[in-house]
């Protein structure tokens, strides 16, 4: 086989390869806390971009776009923010959700402990919760299949912070306790 033939048939390889991991996966990082103590904010996640609604199972992890269900068009200012949450809820589920406790504040004007919610997942929609409490369908409710941007299927390696190798590292000395 000529030599030339095989180089090129090996960087057409790769660059393929390269092309379809750029069209079918993407990475997001954790911003916020409501998947603690699964992810942590800045952890990284891989998530594959296509999943075909009937694949997807309770406990899996997605990736939504926006959790406003009443929007009928993606909203301009959230069109870059990701949210993500795990599935335990399927088109025809029942989700009945214990809603946390009203702050001291508002307790006086309820005058009661908050009433569990339910609602029934919709064909065409799924219910998502993060592990902890957060913006999630326990709020908005069930999500449009539309609002799925993917299926996360791997926990990346957290980025190290790099610090100035050259700058002295400055370590405060200890105080001394003031004698009266």
């Amino acid at each position: 086989m000529n030599p030339l033939y095989f180089l090129l048939s090996c960087l057409f390889g790769v660059g393929l390869l390269v092309v379809l991991a750029r069209l079918l996966l993407f990475i997001v990082e954790v911003q916020g806390q409501s998947m603690m103590p699964t992810l942590l904010p800045g952890d990284r996640v891989l998530a594959l971009r296509f999943w075909p609604g009937r694949w997807l199972r309770r406990g899996q992890i997605v990736v939504t776009h926006y959790l406003d269900t009443r929007q009928t068009r993606q909203p301009d200012a959230l069109s870059e923010q990701k949210y993500i949450k795990r599935i335990t809820g399927l088109p025809g589920d029942t989700m009945t959700v214990e809603m946390p406790p009203l702050p001291p504040s508002q307790k006086a004007a309820a005058n009661e402990r908050p009433q569990p919610r339910t609602w029934r997942v919709p064909p065409g929609h799924y219910f998502v919760q993060g592990d902890s409490w957060g913006l999630d369908s326990r709020i908005v409710g069930p999500l449009p299949f539309r609002a799925l941007r993917g299926v996360v299927i791997m926990k990346l390696k957290r980025r190290v912070e790099h610090t100035n190798q050259s700058a002295p590292l400055e370590i405060p000395k200890p105080t001394e306790p003031e004698q009266s």
